[in-house]
């Protein structure tokens, strides 16, 4: 789904492109690694009052 979410971007001109998944969900990660995304950094958020650490991938389409 991801693969087809970035045609669609590309289509649209949308360049470059970020995604987001939490620090422990390493599925996710693979996914997003597996399709190309480059790991810039990883950020804490705090979403109502409970700190998650993110990790911000981009990508040039």
């Amino acid at each position: 789904m991801l693969a087809l979410a970035l045609e669609k971007a590309k289509g649209m001109h949308i360049s470059p492109v970020l995604i987001t998944c939490n620090d422990d969900n390493i599925a996710s990660a693979r996914v997003i690694e597996k399709n190309g995304f480059v790991l810039k950094d990883k950020i804490l958020v705090s979403i109502d009052g409970k700190d998650y650490l993110t990790r911000r991938y981009w990508k040039i389409i």
